[in-house]
């Protein structure tokens, strides 16, 4: 009954109630998954990116369900989040999480606000996981079960985009393949999880997991259609923190970290370029204590005792996240590369029967100075007999969204008459050239 009890203060109720600890929200305040950066709040208030760090991050990513952090940062003065940052107090501070705490429970935190709206964490994190045939936790260098929010993803729309996309999204560089389940099952377990996406679209090579669309029911989907999918999480940069296309001695670092060189050999200098698109490795070598201290001190150590067998990363064992070695055996490696490749307008891999876009390490060829004699060049260094033709993307062609996601990394072509092959001729590095002049090429592999 309401407003008229007979009952005395004495029998007032007392209550108190379980809220989650950690929620997220997007810049409008609203409730977000946290796919993409969004503001961390801990039982209604921010939290102070003070002795924040990458452990704390995971350890709240995992209170939330997901498998890990992608990414953290502070909101800063004037984000997208300043509006809603101000809104909230700040609640705890001085978060302290070590190497070897796993979940939020393992961490300590102070309670009280003297830090500023601006210095509050914003998190992204990451739903997906792995699982190999034993139903086990896998970094997916070999092909693994994918599972979102605990339930296997149909490949009904899958493509190359969408398994870039998602292995970025877990913190990988990129994807290595990407396969169906098919008609034998994965694991004894796969039949026991739910389908729990289809219909994935991810429509361009630059795409992240926040820009693709999906749906969250799969109805017309079975398990042998279940996405089989392979990360790669190694990448490769200069003394600056810049990404390096590792033709010269780079720090080698997997998931952000450094990688002691503790049973590194050339096997494993192999296996691991040939992991990130590579042929192999031309050499390698540890920091030492020079150049690169500065760089390190701010760098945790994530992989130790390397052991390969075989130039195949997925055969390869290594222990991860409790290295006992100094950053003076961290990993420096440079790597060979196949020196051109060709890509569709979908940019899917081509064998360039058809005119296709040319890549050269990863970046497109600027016309300039580019002729038959380079087209033939090239073509015999993709295998192929000679050019059959040769031109300009243009503005508005079918190439027009591929051409502009790539960097333009060579210029000025140097081909002659008697350059028989590419290292005849010469070129220059960097990119004073507009997309619209980047070479499409196609080849001649009769003869």
């Amino acid at each position: 009954t309401y407003s008229t009890p007979n009952c005395p203060h004495a029998k007032d109720i007392l209550i108190s109630c379980e809220y989650p600890a950690f929620a997220l929200v997007d810049a409008a305040g609203e409730p977000s998954d946290g796919d993409e950066p969004s503001l961390l709040l801990h039982r209604g208030g921010t939290v102070c990116m003070d002795g924040f760090n990458d452990y704390a991050a995971d350890a709240v990513c995992r209170e939330l369900g997901a498998s890990d952090a992608i990414s953290w940062s502070s909101a800063g003065f004037d984000g997208d989040f300043t509006l809603v940052q101000n809104s909230y107090d700040v609640t705890i501070d001085a978060v302290r999480c070590y190497q070897n705490d796993e979940v939020w429970e393992d961490c300590t935190f102070d309670l009280g606000n003297d830090c500023h709206h601006h210095k509050v964490v914003l998190l992204s994190c990451a739903y997906f996981e792995m699982v190999d045939t034993a139903d086990q936790l896998s970094e997916g260098f070999a092909p693994s079960l994918l599972l979102h929010k605990g339930g296997t993803v149909c490949s009904d729309g899958f493509n190359d985009n969408a398994a870039n996309a998602i292995c970025r999204n877990m913190g990988a560089v990129g994807a290595i393949s990407w396969a169906t389940a098919g008609s034998s099952t994965w694991s004894a377990t796969q039949n026991e999880y739910p389908i729990n996406m289809g219909d994935v679209s991810c429509n361009s090579v630059t795409d992240e997991w926040v820009d693709c669309t999906y749906a969250t029911t799969a109805n017309d989907c079975d398990h042998s259609q279940d996405v089989l999918l392979s990360c790669v999480y190694f990448e490769l940069v200069d003394a600056s923190r810049e990404p390096s296309d590792g033709s010269e001695l780079s720090l080698l670092l997997y998931r952000g970290g450094t990688v002691c060189s503790d049973g590194f050999d050339d096997t494993a200098a192999d296996a691991v370029c040939k992991a990130i698109g590579g042929i192999g490795a031309k050499e390698w070598s540890t920091t030492g204590s020079g150049d690169w201290a500065d760089f390190l001190k701010f760098t945790r150590i994530l992989v130790d005792d390397i052991n390969c067998p075989s130039a195949d990363w997925s055969e390869c064992t290594f222990t991860y996240s409790t290295p006992n070695c100094p950053h003076a055996k961290d990993i420096l490696i440079s790597c060979e590369y196949p020196a051109f490749a060709l890509v569709d307008a979908a940019g899917e891999p081509s064998d360039g029967d058809e005119p296709s876009l040319l890549l050269h390490r990863g970046g497109t060829v600027c016309m300039d100075g580019f002729n038959d004699y380079a087209a033939d060049a090239v073509c015999r260094e993709l295998g192929a007999s000679d050019a059959i033709s040769w031109s300009s993307a243009g503005f508005d062609g079918d190439f027009t969204l591929v051409q502009n996601s790539y960097d333009v990394t060579i210029d000025a072509v140097r081909c002659y008459q008697n350059d028989e092959v590419w290292e005849d001729c010469t070129f220059d590095l960097g990119n004073d050239c507009h997309h619209h002049k980047v070479v499409l090429l196609s080849c001649a592999y009769f003869e």
